[in-house]
């Protein structure tokens, strides 16, 4: 869901390893890869733009799983956002659950407009 072409040697070594072990589902011939969902916002303010993807992006990294076993919070820290991944999941991530009004919600988790 979150891939960094920066990252394409550490995904091709684990597929091939998959692929590799004794009855394997797939081969790198039947495997697929979808891409999605993709959002694109189109915007000249980078940071009003980047506002939209906030809230989800806390989600995932900070909100998904369990605080040791998250997938995508490793996907961000294998990317070099350990840190920013480990603040997320931490501090922000449980201050942006309840109804979009909850004051406490940090600023940047807010959706603009």
């Amino acid at each position: 869901m979150f891939f960094s072409p920066a990252m394409n040697d550490f995904y091709a070594t684990a597929l091939a390893e998959g692929f590799a072990r004794p009855g394997a589902r797939h081969t790198s011939a039947s495997f697929d890869v979808v891409g999605g969902p993709l959002r694109v916002i189109v915007d000249d303010d980078a940071e009003r733009a980047a506002d939209q993807l906030r809230p989800t992006l806390a989600l995932y990294i900070g909100g998904m799983g369990a605080r040791g076993v998250n997938y995508h919070h490793e996907v961000f820290a294998r990317m070099g956002y350990e840190a920013q991944a480990a603040t997320i999941q931490a501090t922000t991530w449980p201050a942006t659950r309840g109804p979009p009004s909850r004051p406490s919600r940090p600023a940047w988790s807010r959706t603009s407009p």
